[in-house]
């Protein structure tokens, strides 16, 4: 393990500046113990550096003491600097041992905002995006790739309903979930799904290219949604209705394009009897 190498590291160099300090008889040296001292309480404990500073304070402060040249007597240093440099080393230990904290909390509260952020932006039964994010992630591409087309794909479950009256709503949960899952599986890996409401979703797709535009999309989507959904022992056919709307040719609003892809979506449902052409 690093950290006991790390502390004996430092008690070694806190010799060696008690060593020098002596040496050179000068407290100025000597202060450079808050050096060793401040890993020690970083790697150890902070009592543990807050021992050792006080007895180091104290043994600098008399290893600076001198012979006097007249009487050969040795003449103390004074006790004011023992205590000076005592509380000096106790202070600087003290003072990073609460920087230490601070930066904890920090960090702390900084992890905390951002998983506070990510379930505001999530839905808690799938997983995916929800109407929020999806609005603001289609601003950016709007403003990032102004020159090029982006996708807006609003997603609507067929005969959902029914899992819910006949097999009750944890049966319903679990197929939006499958379809979410369905949902991620046939879109690219950079596209944006999002569960708008109860069995609706929304598709961002960005950079539309040719043989990948929005209907080709849509396409792989409900071949996705044509195997029947098992949930509980049970199975069910949910299929799905699309509605498309494209930036810019339909308009640059983030909330005018997912709703005119609402739109679409509704009236492709109404006519999904006659005809399966989505409108986009």
């Amino acid at each position: 393990m690093a950290r006991p190498w790390i502390i004996a590291a430092s008690y070694v160099a806190l010799i060696a500046v008690t060593f020098a300090a002596w040496r050179t008889v000068g407290l100025h040296v000597g202060a450079l113990a808050v050096l060793p001292l401040l890993f020690i309480g970083y790697h150890a404990r902070f009592w543990i550096a807050l021992a050792t500073a006080i007895p180091a304070g104290i043994a600098l402060t008399v290893l600076d003491s001198d012979i006097s040249a007249t009487t050969g007597r040795i003449v103390l240093a004074r006790p004011a600097d023992a205590a000076v440099l005592t509380c000096a080393l106790c202070g600087a230990v003290i003072a990073a041992e609460a920087l230490r904290r601070a930066s904890i909390q920090n960090a702390l509260l900084r992890a905390n905002l951002v998983r506070a952020r990510r379930h505001a932006d999530r839905d808690a039964l799938t997983g995916l995006a929800n109407r929020r994010y999806f609005l603001r992630a289609l601003h950016k591409t709007i403003v990032a790739q102004s020159t090029s087309q982006a996708g807006v794909l609003f997603c609507d479950l067929d005969s959902f309903k029914l899992v819910n009256d006949t097999a009750g709503h944890p049966a319903g949960d679990a197929v939006l979930r499958l379809a979410a899952e369905r949902l991620q599986h046939a879109v690219r890996e950079g596209d944006v799904i999002a569960r708008i409401g109860g069995d609706e979703f929304a598709v961002l797709i960005a950079k539309l290219q040719p043989g990948f535009d929005a209907d080709a999309v849509a396409m792989q989507i409900e071949a996705e949604f044509a195997q029947p959904f098992s949930v509980a022992g049970r199975t069910f056919q949910v299929g799905i209705t699309i509605g498309c709307s494209v930036a810019p040719r339909d308009g640059m609003s983030p909330a005018r394009l997912l709703e005119l892809a609402d739109e679409r979506m509704y009236r492709a449902k109404l006519a999904k009897s006659e005809t399966s052409s989505r409108k986009c």
